[in-house]
């Protein structure tokens, strides 16, 4: 769970890792950077789906100047690395949320797992940002909901009888055709529960 691969959707860029040491510089525990990073991601990120990710075509996660329009991807992207920036134990989680009233969803949604001071936090600031509701803090589903983590990690990378591959983070299937050609279907996930 808290192995975290080392790669550009990891790792933070000089200036993220000199702009969370600096967000964080009067903090006394873990739990106090965590607050520090997630607010301040809470105040430069615009909840929408874009369609260029900030660090698209970089080779680490990039500090942000001003505000920036993002999806629970891109700011997920944003405090992972700044948390490892600061030495802070995280995990990006990548699954399916499913509304309240509906038992369907054709689309991924990510979060976040942290260890601070011995304690584990979940974060999902894009919900908090979308939704608007219950406050903002560390927790889940602030619209209700249910969640479906289906891996943790991002830039995973496996072997398959048609060679390796690499994918930014796994929710979906993804086909691995011989050559190597990788092909990522849409698929609707289904979960059906009931509420007790």
């Amino acid at each position: 769970m808290w192995e975290v691969q080392e790669n550009r959707y990891t790792a933070p860029s000089a200036d993220l890792t000199a702009l969370a040491t600096d967000l964080t510089r009067d903090a006394a525990t873990e739990t106090e950077k965590l607050c520090c990073l997630t607010g301040h991601a809470a105040e430069i990120f615009g909840y929408g789906h874009v369609e260029e990710r900030f660090n698209d075509g970089q080779e680490d996660v990039p500090a942000i100047c001003g505000t920036a329009r993002g999806s629970c991807v891109d700011i997920n992207t944003f405090l992972l690395a700044g948390g490892r920036a600061v030495g802070l134990k995280g995990q990006y989680i990548a699954g399916y949320w499913f509304h309240p009233e509906k038992i369907r969803t054709d689309d991924m949604h990510c979060w976040l797992a942290f260890e601070t001071d011995g304690e584990l936090q979940f974060w999902d600031v894009a919900h908090h940002l979308k939704w608007g509701v219950n406050g903002f803090g560390a927790g889940l589903n602030p619209a209700g909901g249910r969640r479906v983590a289906m891996s943790c990690g991002r830039g995973l990378e496996f072997e398959t009888p048609n060679g390796a591959v690499s994918i930014s983070h796994f929710s979906e299937p993804v086909w691995v055709l011989p050559g190597g050609e990788t092909i990522e279907p849409r698929l609707q996930a289904v979960i059906e529960y009931e509420d007790n």
